[in-house]
């Protein structure tokens, strides 16, 4: 019989590897136990309605579909669903982003387990979890008055956006990224332009030098 002071989990990652590997560590934790698990949004909405979770675990994307958006329906459809964002995408660019859309934490995938089990638990009370750095980060900006975010002028971008900059930070062309996002060549163009213009910058070889010292410092982090 299930323990009843076990706290129900439900994973929400594209990659059936990654959540093998969460769901070994958190069954392996006495208080935690991974009730579902779904591979988009589709799933996961299913098995809020059909399992009794407390915390979902979810990635940022899923597939090419940014995981933001996902968050206030998994809240419409279950208002007490506590959210752990999990995600190797930079948390100093999107955590901020995460919390405004909803979500009680942000861990990034190059975690160890037991800040992994530190996050659910933080998030299945009722507070917020966030790393050291990024807390730290917020703490100064408000207390210099600046805006509660660590990442920067990039902050200014939609979330179209800033997958658009990885892309060209990545190395792809305009015809590359209409290719892999299934839009016009004249749309991809106009968000480039969208994002220059953002980020002040002068030329589009400047966008294209800041977008790939921004994904290459991105990746050392």
């Amino acid at each position: 019989m299930k323990n009843s002071i076990r706290r129900d989990v439900l994973l929400v990652d594209d990659h059936a590897v990654v959540r093998a590997g969460l769901k070994a560590i958190i069954d392996g934790t006495p208080d935690l136990s991974v009730c579902g698990e779904a591979e988009d949004e589709a799933q996961a909405l299913a098995l809020l309605r059909d399992q009794p979770v407390e915390v979902a675990v979810v990635d940022l994307m899923l597939g090419k579909n940014s995981a933001l958006a996902s968050i206030k329906r998994f809240l419409q459809y279950k208002p007490d669903l506590r959210i752990l964002m999990f995600s190797m995408h930079d948390e100093e660019v999107y955590a901020t982003r995460a919390l405004q859309a909803g979500a009680h934490g942000y861990l990034m995938k190059g975690a160890d387990s037991e800040s992994l089990i530190v996050a659910i638990r933080t998030v299945a009370s009722g507070r917020i979890y966030l790393s050291p750095r990024v807390q730290s980060e917020i703490l100064f900006n408000m207390a210099a008055g600046h805006p509660a975010s660590a990442a920067g002028n990039v902050n200014v971008l939609t979330q179209a956006e800033l997958a658009i900059l990885q892309m060209l930070g990545s190395g792809q062309s305009v015809k590359e990224i209409s290719k892999t996002l299934g839009r016009s060549l004249k749309t991809i163009a106009t968000h480039r332009n969208n994002i220059r213009l953002k980020l002040e910058l002068p030329s589009s070889a400047a966008l294209v030098h800041f977008a790939t010292r921004w994904v290459q410092a991105n990746e050392v982090a």
